[in-house]
């Protein structure tokens, strides 16, 4: 605060202890106004668009940033919503947890299977859309389900369980 107030009391010709206070007033409301400016960009529909196409570069570039985005919990819902869904896979006789990455032509969707307890490693499976059963809980639930060795499953599973059933 002292380097923004130190220039303002100088234009004001801060001499005295009040002067000093009045500057100090004003440099707390310019750095409320620079923030109040930075939110309101933020929101801009310019800068998400710049923002969306600096994730999907980065996306490209750095191994592992969707899944370092989905356990920090940075998605916006939007992307969490269309970027590592939580999905249980049918395979034979057995499900398995995993996270639809994305819907391919001809009824194909792309899962990726995480590994447990090490959710950071996994394999990437294609699926007919058939044998993916969407689930209603969120990407931090199946890491941590996972990184405990399934504890926690039948409240993963449970909805979805009951409507294959029917």
């Amino acid at each position: 605060m002292r380097t923004v107030s130190t220039p303002v009391a100088k234009l004001i010709s801060a001499d005295k202890l009040a002067g000093y206070a009045v500057a100090d007033v004003l440099a707390i409301t310019a750095l409320l106004v620079l923030t109040l400016l930075a939110g309101l960009l933020a929101r801009s529909p310019i800068f998400d668009n710049f923002y969306r196409k600096v994730d999907e570069i980065i996306v490209q570039v750095i191994p592992g940033y969707s899944w370092i985005k989905g356990m920090t919990g940075s998605l916006s819902d939007a992307d969490a919503e269309k970027t590592l869904k939580p999905v249980a896979v049918i395979q034979d006789d057995m499900m398995q947890l995993g996270y639809e990455v994305e819907r391919l032509p001809g009824n194909w969707v792309a899962v990726f299977l995480p590994d447990a307890p090490d959710t950071r490693s996994g394999s990437v499976g294609f699926f007919t859309d058939d044998r993916v059963v969407p689930l209603d809980t969120s990407f931090a639930s199946i890491a941590g389900c996972l990184k405990t060795l399934g504890r926690g499953s039948s409240e993963i599973m449970a909805d979805s369980l009951g409507s294959l059933r029917k």
